[in-house]
This record gives C-alpha cells, structure tokens and sequence, in this order.
C-alpha cells in the first residue's frame, strides 16, 4: 500500500487526532475516510448530503415563488431584482423561464 506524508500545523493536526478519537479510528483511516467522502465516491456521505439539502432548498424556493407570484407580485419583482443583482456580482445571471 503507497504511503503519503504530509504537514500539518498544530491546530489542524489537533483536530485530525481529536476528531479520529471521537469517530474511534486511526488517524491515518479517518483522513481516508474523509477522502472518500469529499471526492464522491461514497454514494450516502459528503455530496449526497449537499444533494439533498440543495433539492429540498429548490422545492421550498418554488413553493414560495408560486405564492409569491398570486399573493405579491411586486415583491416578487423586487426580490428577484435583488436576486439578479447579487448573482452579477460573482459572474452569475438568474434565468427565470416564462410559465
């Protein structure tokens, strides 16, 4: 088995042994657990997570888009004004499809 050394500083090497401590493994298996996590091959751990969050976080904004749109259409314009604003600033434009 290849073997890799790497440096850490005091803090983050702390962390490293206090959270192996608390999930009961090997420094050295929690870093490989961490890894497997982070890069997506594990099909119910880090992203699958993220993937959730995210599809429960679209389904909510939907939901109240839909009401908004019946109940206060000018604040909906505002928001998504305020919306277009803040994605312009990272490089980002909201696209809204016509219903």
């Amino acid at each position: 088995m290849p073997r890799l050394t790497i440096r850490l500083d005091d803090e983050l090497y702390d962390r490293l042994i206090d959270r192996s401590r608390t999930t009961g493994t090997t420094p050295s298996a929690y870093v490989r657990d961490v890894l497997v996590r982070f890069e997506g091959t594990d099909p119910l751990g880090y992203h699958n997570r993220f993937d959730d969050i995210d599809g429960t976080t679209l389904q909510i904004l939907a939901m109240l888009g839909t009401w908004m749109a019946e109940a206060a259409p000018s604040a909906l314009e505002a928001g998504l004004a305020e919306t277009r604003a803040m994605l312009s600033e990272h490089g980002l434009r909201l696209r809204v499809d016509p219903q």
